[in-house]
Formats: C-alpha cells, sequence, structure tokens
C-alpha cells in the first residue's frame, strides 16, 4: 500500500511541477525576453597626421598596393586593398591589406578612378576622410595634412 501511495504522490508531483498546470496564465508560456544587447557602433575612428611634404613625397599609390574593384549584389561598392607596401602612402594613412574603401569624402568610390577624382579638384586638402570596410567593421580614417 505504501508503495502505491508514493507512486500516485510521485506521478502528482512530476505532473504539477513540469508546468502543465500553468495553462492558465497566458505569460507562463511565452519564453523569457532575451537580454539587452547595445548595438555596435557604426563606425570606429582613427585619426591620423600626415605632413603635406610627406605626401606630396608618396603621391604614386600605383607601385604601393595592388587595387581591385569590389561588387556587392553587382552594384560597385569600392576598391579593395591587397598588397599593401610598407612604409608606402597607403601604409602611412593606416589602410591595411584587404580593407575595402568605400568612400572618400563622402563620395562613394566605385572605381580606382573615381577615388582619384576626388582629389583632383583640391589643390591644397587639409584633411581626407575615408570610409574603410576592415573584416566586416565600419572604420572612418581621418587624414590630417598639415
Amino acid at each position: 500500500m505504501f508503495f502505491r501511495v508514493s507512486v500516485a504522490a510521485s506521478i502528482a508531483y512530476l505532473y504539477l511541477w513540469s508546468g502543465r498546470f500553468v495553462h492558465d496564465d497566458p505569460r507562463a508560456a511565452m519564453p523569457p525576453p532575451p537580454p539587452h544587447v547595445a548595438p555596435p557602433a557604426p563606425y570606429t575612428t582613427r585619426v591620423v597626421d600626415v605632413r603635406r611634404a610627406d605626401l606630396d613625397a608618396m603621391a604614386s599609390v600605383a607601385g604601393s598596393a595592388r587595387v581591385v574593384p569590389t561588387l556587392t549584389d553587382g552594384v560597385p561598392a569600392g576598391i579593395k586593398l591587397y598588397a599593401i607596401r610598407p612604409g608606402s602612402l597607403l601604409a602611412t594613412i593606416g589602410l591595411e591589406n584587404g580593407d575595402t574603401v568605400r568612400a572618400i569624402n563622402d563620395v562613394p568610390v566605385t572605381s580606382p578612378d573615381a577615388a582619384l577624382e576626388v582629389y583632383r579638384p583640391l589643390r591644397a586638402p587639409d584633411h581626407f576622410d575615408l570610409d574603410v570596410l576592415r573584416r566586416g567593421e565600419e572604420v572612418r580614417i581621418v587624414v590630417l595634412v598639415h
């Protein structure tokens, strides 16, 4: 008899604590809210100082890296840089291998020629703003020329 009572009590205990008794409360069936995660910052900003004399001396970008146009969904999305030589202008301003330059001074870069067109109208620019995609993270490099 003791065995039957303890088995019945165990089954009732499991039934009550299994969650089946909470069907009357709609909040009990809802999963708990996810933890709050702050969205990542839209940009990581780096500021680089470059002397104008150094900028003019290293102005030839042609031999300092391999430049490849990048497409996203068939639309030009910037230029990707590979094989950046140490000590070159691109390395000096903080660009790294694999970086995709998306915009210069908020003008979209759709080809290497478009990147040069941004620079030509400015006679003596005092800064450049580069929007770069680096390993999936948006990076803004502000180059101050003095």
